[in-house]
């Protein structure tokens, strides 16, 4: 059985090509002027699919306790209307 690629220590910029891939069609990623990152969603957190490695918690996708140098990303998830996912439940979504 394929254990699948653990994407915890890989670039942030390759983890979301990979997410946006996993979820085609539900998400997009913008960047803003200050290279920050955002994730818009036209499903909840539960509904999608995550890069291994990666987790829904508070907010945002992210690789906390999964990396191997202890270093750690998050990008903010939110709705297509740029509402956060929180206001809608309280719930963290494991690999």
């Amino acid at each position: 059985m394929a254990k699948g690629l653990n994407m915890a220590n890989y670039p942030l910029r390759a983890v979301l090509m990979v997410f946006r891939l996993l979820n085609i069609g539900v998400v997009r990623v913008k960047r803003d002027e200050n290279g920050n990152y955002a994730i818009f969603s036209v499903c909840p957190p539960t509904k999608l699919r995550y890069p291994k490695g990666w987790y829904y918690a508070k907010g945002t996708i992210r690789n906390k306790h999964n990396t191997s140098s202890g270093a750690y990303s998050e990008v903010i998830l939110l709705t297509i209307t740029g509402e956060t996912w929180e206001r809608y439940a309280n719930f963290v979504v494991d690999e």
